[in-house]
């Protein structure tokens, strides 16, 4: 059967035509390079029309579900399933009444329950950088948010007037910075990463744990990777893995025509 699994966040359109609930490596690269994401994702959904299964989305912008409901529909799709934080799920998410999460760290999460439980962590470096915590009883404990270290960049370039350069992630970061560029590289990517690794540690120490698994995702993760210290796997395609669990475990059954 073939399964529609879209990731839109903030930023970056990730979307792949799974099989039998296995997310293969096609994708839609960032907005920034696709102009208007909604755009990017209508002639996306265009391409892969007709439908055999149904589509399972993580949409970081509410406001946006209206329209590919509506695309949805328009292309045939016959079932779709948003993931929501409200919606029907396969574990408990351990928020302060009323609070609410994203559909992507909620994906997270079933991914690193198909690879056998936890308790595991995930983070997933995007617009910004979350850590996910997935509890040994397999509930969704809660973790971290940082402004991504991109984002964080740009906007210290823009409140210095353009002056400063934005180092990319594989520029060279020596321990002490001996120009402004390698000051920026040392703390914008390496400091980012040390305050990464800071916090999943002290998640560990929450846990009473030595360490869990701990999985890289997200449009950085490739370049951040390399410099990451502590023992990790990189899965650009784990919130992709995860909606296409949660199809499995609820979405087919609770899946609406659009």
């Amino acid at each position: 059967m073939r399964l529609l699994l879209v990731d839109a966040g903030n930023t970056t359109l990730r979307a792949c035509a799974a099989r039998q609930g296995r997310p293969g490596p096609a994708h839609i690269g960032p907005s920034s390079q696709l102009g208007d994401p909604r755009s990017a994702l209508d002639e996306w959904l265009e391409s892969q029309a007709p439908f055999a299964e149904g589509a399972c989305l993580a949409i970081g912008r509410e406001a946006w579900r209206g329209s590919v409901r509506e695309r949805l529909r328009r292309l045939g799709c016959p079932r779709v399933f948003f993931v929501d934080h409200d919606g029907p799920l396969p574990f408990r998410i351990h928020y302060t009444p009323g609070a609410r999460t994203g559909a992507d760290r909620i994906a997270n999460i079933a991914a690193m329950r198909s690879f056998g439980g936890g308790p595991a962590v995930a983070v997933d470096f995007g617009t910004a950088t979350n850590i996910d915590v997935l509890g040994p009883e397999g509930d969704f404990l809660g973790g971290a948010i940082l402004p991504g270290a991109r984002v964080a960049l740009e906007a210290l370039r823009e409140r210095t007037a353009g002056r400063l350069p934005i180092p990319e992630p594989g520029d060279p970061a020596p321990a002490i910075g001996h120009s402004t560029a390698e000051c920026l590289a040392l703390g914008g990517w390496q400091g980012h990463l040390r305050a990464v690794e800071g916090i999943v540690a002290d998640v560990w120490r929450a846990l009473g744990v030595g360490s869990t698994p701990l999985h890289l995702t997200g449009g950085l993760a490739q370049d951040l990777a390399p410099s990451f210290r502590l023992p990790h796997r990189v899965d650009a395609e784990l919130t992709l893995r995860g909606l296409a669990a949660l199809w499995e475990s609820v979405g087919r059954a609770h899946a609406e025509a659009p």
